[in-house]
């Protein structure tokens, strides 16, 4: 996600409340927010879930509920660009686990 530098605060702030809708969704494990050092406004969002339909049906009643909003859904400024990618841990030999 990138963030224009002066919203960054209030995007933390946001990003807490989707945080604490998601952790009550069904299949929800752990959720962790990266931010670029220094000046960056750069930030990586880390979820792991029990599986790639309960995120999925998270994902819809967190956009499309109007009790559970997303209140980063409502940045219509361009100040907040989300590029959202599911990945699957792989295993590579002498590395790490699958």
């Amino acid at each position: 996600m990138n963030v224009e530098p002066n919203k960054v605060e209030q995007f933390v702030k946001d990003w807490a409340i989707d945080a604490a809708i998601f952790k009550k969704q069904p299949g929800f494990i752990s959720a962790q927010l990266h931010k670029g050092i220094g000046k960056s406004s750069v930030f990586i969002m880390y979820e792991l879930w029990e599986s790639i339909e309960q995120y999925k049906n998270a994902v819809k009643t967190l956009i499309f509920s109007s009790e559970t909003q997303s209140p980063l859904m409502k940045y219509d400024d361009n100040s907040l660009v989300i590029s959202a990618h599911a990945f699957k841990k792989i295993a590579v030999p002498g590395i790490c686990l699958d």
